[in-house]
């Protein structure tokens, strides 16, 4: 039994001294005591220390003194090195996720949050110009946590969905959405939004225009869905894309035009449209593609040829 207590009693020994190098480790890299060099400037101290020469003047603030000729040879310094070092990466971060959600709009979709972002960087800076390094640290992040907040935000708002509209139709023309199990008939000029499937029957067409302009005419008998219909706000960017599941479709395009992305997809086969205007018809074994202005590149597998 005594010989038990004994090991557990070294054990622990052993841990207490484990824990107190690893604190004095730490502490050793928050802070660093130094002996002014003969001749050494504070530019060049600073990049010993810090590994930076323009942070000079967080090493005058922090041992109180008040210009660079206060600095003597053989004077010893106390530097927060951790600390300082700490304080401004995460100012630089804050101030870099500022950029980044700017960049995407947020002064404009997501104005309260990004607001509140620079407003606590700016608190940051200020508790850094005082020495207070942890305040600075805090801030930053509370600043870098609020920039990385607006710009999901910015991204969410800034892209909404359009919708299309059918402007010509005859017989039987029909959509549905596609969790729903039945069709229902659509009136000229309805309404059609993402994940819309549009069916024609026989002796019926139908033409769907697209917010850019674009135009798709399906024929008798054909079916197409609304993969894609999207409007970046901030951009004023439209992509759109038409994904055609059986029968022939007609298009009119516009997707040479700045800012304005159009695509029809077919199944099986993948294409590249450089084209304004086309048709295309999409059988259970043949597509065929007739093409009347620009080129499409469509490949399946390992061929590819381009329709000019």
């Amino acid at each position: 039994m005594l010989r038990k207590k004994t090991t557990i009693g070294l054990f622990l020994v052993i841990l207490f001294l484990a824990a107190a190098d690893a604190g004095l480790f730490a502490q050793g890299e928050e802070l660093k005591t130094v002996t002014v060099k003969e001749g050494q400037s504070p530019r060049e101290l600073a990049q010993e220390v810090l590994g930076d020469p323009n942070l000079w003047n967080e090493i005058l603030k922090a041992n109180q003194l008040r210009s660079p000729s206060d600095l003597q040879a053989g004077m010893k310094l106390v530097i927060p090195a951790g600390a300082i070092r700490r304080a401004f990466r995460d100012s630089e971060s804050a101030w870099n996720a500022i950029q980044t959600a700017t960049d995407v709009g947020a002064k404009v979709f997501a104005a309260e949050t990004i607001t509140q972002a620079i407003a606590r960087y700016d608190e940051a800076v200020k508790e850094r110009a005082k020495g207070q390094w942890e305040n600075c640290s805090r801030l930053a992040g509370q600043a870098r946590q609020l920039s990385e907040q607006a710009h999901q935000e910015s991204l969410e708002k800034r892209t909404s969905s359009a919708d299309a509209t059918v402007t010509d139709r005859s017989g039987t023309v029909q959509s549905k959405l596609a969790a729903e199990m039945l069709w229902r008939d659509i009136s000229l000029y309805a309404k059609l939004y993402e994940n819309n499937r549009v069916r024609t029957m026989s002796d019926s067409y139908a033409e769907i225009s697209f917010q850019d302009q674009s135009r798709i005419r399906l024929n008798e008998n054909s079916q197409a869905v609304i993969q894609k219909m999207r409007v970046d706000l901030l951009n004023k960017e439209k992509d759109s894309s038409v994904k055609l599941e059986k029968g022939a479709a007609f298009a009119l395009l516009q997707s040479n035009q700045k800012k304005k992305k159009f695509n029809l997809n077919i199944p099986g086969v993948k294409t590249e449209i450089n084209s304004k205007n086309f048709w295309v018809q999409k059988d259970e074994e043949v597509t065929k593609i007739a093409n009347y202005e620009g080129e499409i590149k469509v490949s399946s597998d390992a061929n590819a040829i381009v329709i000019e």
